[in-house]
């Protein structure tokens, strides 16, 4: 578990973080070694939307091992988490308004994570989700994001989570899971 409260703490965790995590990567999870940068830019933009849209500091970890019960292969967890502002109010000054009743967490988290839509009005900026997304489902990954009062997921085939839930008990600021499995077994 490593704090993030800086723009430079993110550069120190990708830095600490990226070269037993490439080793990880490519040994244990079959993944070629030139694909780990994308995993380093995941964790980055992770670590990164920690600085730019909790208002507060936050952590992340990183570990390795075998998920016996759902996969029987080895995996790799990110886990990036802060107490901030979460979804909702950050994009509620460019978003809300668009989807009127139905504004919420839920919805707030559907249009980050499936419309990658951004805090940003600025084309361009705030693809980092975008950018997650599209290396976990690369490697057949799962990515589960946790605000508010609702949790959304993009559930690969090996695993039996819900897509969205709502009205969980209010969890303030955010929770980011990413889930990488080993490559070489293949499920049947």
């Amino acid at each position: 578990m490593t704090a993030v409260r800086a723009a430079e703490h993110v550069h120190e965790v990708v830095s600490h973080i990226q070269q037993r995590a490439t080793a990880i990567l490519s040994s244990e999870l079959g993944i070629d070694p030139k694909a780990t940068m994308g995993f380093a830019m995941a964790l980055s933009e992770a670590c990164q939307n920690i600085v730019e849209h909790a208002g507060t500091g936050g952590w992340v970890a990183v570990q390795s091992y075998h998920w016996r019960r759902r996969l029987a292969r080895r995996v790799v967890v990110i886990a990036v988490a802060d107490a901030g502002v979460g979804f909702r109010a950050s994009l509620e000054p460019t978003q809300g308004k668009r989807f009127g009743d139905r504004w919420g967490d839920a919805a707030a988290l559907e249009a980050a994570l499936i419309q990658g839509v951004s805090r940003f009005r600025d084309p361009g900026r705030g693809q980092g989700l975008k950018g997650i997304r599209n290396y976990v489902s690369r490697w057949d990954g799962k990515i589960a994001i946790r605000s508010g009062t609702a949790r959304i997921a993009i559930v690969p085939s090996w695993d039996d989570d819900v897509p969205l839930a709502e009205g969980l008990p209010p969890f303030p600021g955010s929770q980011v899971l990413l889930i990488v499995p080993e490559q070489r077994a293949r499920l049947t």
